[in-house]
């Protein structure tokens, strides 16, 4: 997991990511808060270390921080990067527009 957030980190993107942990779960969002998470939405990293591989899912945030998302994703440790990639593409691109907010 810790070259996991590492690979995360070192996307140009790291940026304007947010990550927070649920049990045994990492998440990776656009929000920076819960309580701006509406219409946002996170991408779950789950490392499944008796089996040696990544669960990867995406979903809306309103839905809760800790639904067992589907469909999900299966993949090796060396995959990682391959596999998460375009899940945080998709991620930045869902993210809302500040001029959706309304700030004033």
């Amino acid at each position: 997991m810790v070259r996991a957030v590492q690979h995360l980190q070192s996307l140009a993107i790291a940026p304007q990511l947010y990550a927070f942990t649920s049990l045994w779960r990492f998440y990776v969002t656009t929000s920076p808060a819960y309580q701006e998470a509406q219409n946002h939405h996170a991408a779950s990293i789950i490392w499944r270390w008796p089996h040696g591989r990544f669960r990867l899912s995406f979903a809306a945030l309103a839905n809760g921080w800790v639904d067992d998302w589907e469909p999900h994703q299966l993949c090796e440790e060396a995959a990682f990067p391959s596999s998460v990639e375009p899940l945080i593409r998709r991620l930045v691109d869902s993210t809302p527009s500040s001029a959706a907010g309304g700030t004033s």
